[in-house]
C-alpha cells in the first residue's frame, strides 16, 4: 500500500539543497520519499536498489552518499539508510510516534543508539529521547559498494583527506590574492561584472561547490582551479545566480 509523504515547498530554497548538484538533489529527495521511508527515517535498502530506482549509477550513489555523510545528513550503515535530521522536520501525532518507536525497537543492535531504550507506554517522552539520540549518532564509515566488493575507509583516513582538502583550498584562496593573479582577477570581474571586493566571496562559494561535488578528491594545480572557477562563475550567472555580487541586475549574455 502506498504511503503519503509531504515535502515542504521550502525544500528547494534550502541553502544546502541549492548548492547540490542535480544527481545529489535527486538522490536526497528519493531517500526521504521512497516507499521504504518510515516514521523513524531509518530503513534497509541496498545500493543497487537505490541505483535501479533513481537511474543513477552505483558509483554516483556512492559519491552522493559520501557527500551527505560529510555534512551529517545521511549515514549508510549495515545496508541501512539513516536520515539524521528526518524526525526534526516531521510533524508527528501520537500514533506516528509509536510507529517510530516500533521501528527503532526492531532495528539491528548496530544501528541503535547506545544506552537508549524506548517503549510505547510513554510515547511522548520516548520519542523525544529517540529524536535527540539520532542527532548525536557517532561518526561511522559510509559503506561503498563496487561490483561485489565493499570498500571501507578508516575514519582517520577520511579526516585526513578533509584536512588536506581544506588546506589546499585555503592555499588557493590565498594565492589568488597575490599580484601574480591580478590580471586573472581583473578579467573575471570585468567579464562577469563582479562588484569590487566581492570576488573573494564568490571564490569561497566556488570552494563550497567543490566540497559538495568533488568531496575531498579535488587536487588540481592553481591554474586549473582558476579555469574551473571562472567557468563555474559564468554558469552560475547564466542560471540567474550570483546576482547579489554583480554590478548589474539584468542577466544577459556574457
Amino acid at each position: 500500500m502506498s504511503k503519503l509523504r509531504s515535502i515542504n515547498t521550502a525544500f528547494w530554497s534550502d541553502t544546502w539543497i541549492e548548492r547540490l548538484e542535480p544527481e545529489q538533489k535527486l538522490l536526497f529527495l528519493y531517500l526521504i520519499t521512497n516507499e521504504k521511508t518510515n516514521m523513524l527515517g531509518i530503513y534497509e535498502s541496498s545500493i543497487r536498489k537505490i541505483s535501479f530506482e533513481t537511474g543513477l549509477s552505483v558509483d554516483q550513489v556512492n559519491k552522493c552518499l559520501a557527500v551527505f555523510k560529510m555534512y551529517d545528513k545521511v549515514k549508510y550503515i549495515d545496508n541501512h539508510i539513516i536520515l539524521l535530521n528526518y524526525m526534526k522536520h516531521q510533524k508527528y501525532n501520537t500514533n506516528m510516534k509509536k510507529s517510530a518507536i516500533d521501528v527503532y525497537n526492531e532495528l539491528p543492535i548496530a544501528l541503535k543508539v547506545k544506552g537508549l531504550s524506548v517503549n510505547k507506554d510513554n510515547p511522548i517522552e520516548s520519542f523525544e529521547r529517540l529524536s535527540k539520540g539520532y542527532l548525536m549518532v557517532p561518526k561511522v564509515e559510509v559503506e561503498v559498494e563496487v561490483e561485489d566488493e565493499i570498500e571501507d575507509k578508516d575514519e582517520v583516513e577520511i579526516e585526513s583527506e578533509i584536512t588536506a582538502f581544506n588546506n589546499l583550498m585555503e592555499s588557493y584562496l590565498n594565492d589568488l590574492s597575490k599580484k601574480t593573479h591580478q590580471s586573472w582577477r581583473d578579467g573575471v570581474m570585468s567579464t562577469h561584472k563582479i562588484k569590487d571586493g566581492k570576488l573573494s566571496k564568490v571564490a569561497e562559494l566556488f570552494v563550497e561547490h567543490l566540497r559538495i561535488y568533488k568531496g575531498t578528491t579535488y587536487k588540481e594545480p592553481i591554474h586549473k582551479f582558476k579555469i574551473y572557477c571562472a567557468n563555474w562563475i559564468g554558469t552560475q550567472i547564466q542560471s540567474g545566480k550570483l546576482s547579489e555580487f554583480r554590478t548589474v541586475k539584468a542577466i544577459g549574455s556574457i
